[in-house]
């Protein structure tokens, strides 16, 4: 028989502490089912997965790739190793680029890539229900240095065609219009790009996002 301990239910059973934790999320998504940010036939979907063992620990593919930050102290520094990389800056992501700041300090970042699709919409959906959502399980907005930071440690590892965006915050470039950076490999070329974003803007269920995942103290 397990004896009760001051700190779990039961030995080998959830926490009073991660009771609590799950009950938040449940009052979460149901805030984000009122909303309408996320659909309820994708909660139903995914709990059901969890029940039946197919999604409980679906989100250890999660930790995609690892990039450090804080690696370069000035704009020059990291222009001139993406050069030597062979990285193209393309368009108004060499003009966001100068207003990007860099990490003083060094740190690693899990980088996690999600399709909308796989973030559980089932239609196209706009970058403010993306990021809440994305919050919802645990994902972060990346910090716009880790863009041109993956091509450096991981961009030989796109596919011709790959496009990747990052969830970043939106940097307003000289035009006073809202730029997310992404990645994409043109041919033989890695190129660093910012699409224009817009309020109003939807993505589609395929475009694939570059979150941060939120680690656990």
């Amino acid at each position: 028989m397990s004896k009760k301990t001051g700190n779990a239910v039961q030995d080998d059973k959830l926490t009073n502490e991660e009771l609590g934790a799950l009950y938040r999320r449940v009052l979460e998504i149901s805030r984000r089912l009122n909303d309408g940010t996320i659909k309820y036939t994708s909660v139903m979907g995914g709990l059901q997965e969890i029940i039946e063992g197919q999604g409980a620990e679906d989100r250890s593919v999660w930790n995609w790739k690892t990039i450090e930050i804080g690696t370069y102290k000035d704009m020059e520094s990291l222009r001139k190793a993406l050069e030597e990389a062979g990285a193209a800056i393309r368009g108004q992501a060499s003009d966001v680029l100068n207003r990007v700041y860099l990490s003083k300090s060094k740190q690693s970042l899990d980088l996690v890539v999600l399709s909308v699709k796989e973030l559980g919409f089932s239609q196209r959906a706009q970058l403010e229900s993306i990021h809440k959502i994305g919050d919802v399980q645990g994902l972060g907005k990346p910090p716009a240095e880790a863009a041109p930071q993956y091509l450096l440690e991981h961009g030989n590892n796109l596919k011709p065609g790959e496009v990747l965006i990052f969830a970043m915050e939106p940097i307003i470039d000289s035009f006073c219009d809202l730029r997310l950076f992404f990645v994409k490999r043109f041919g033989d070329v890695l190129s660093l790009g910012a699409f224009r974003v817009r309020p109003d803007d939807f993505w589609d269920v395929d475009d694939r996002f570059v979150f941060v995942r939120v680690r656990c103290k």
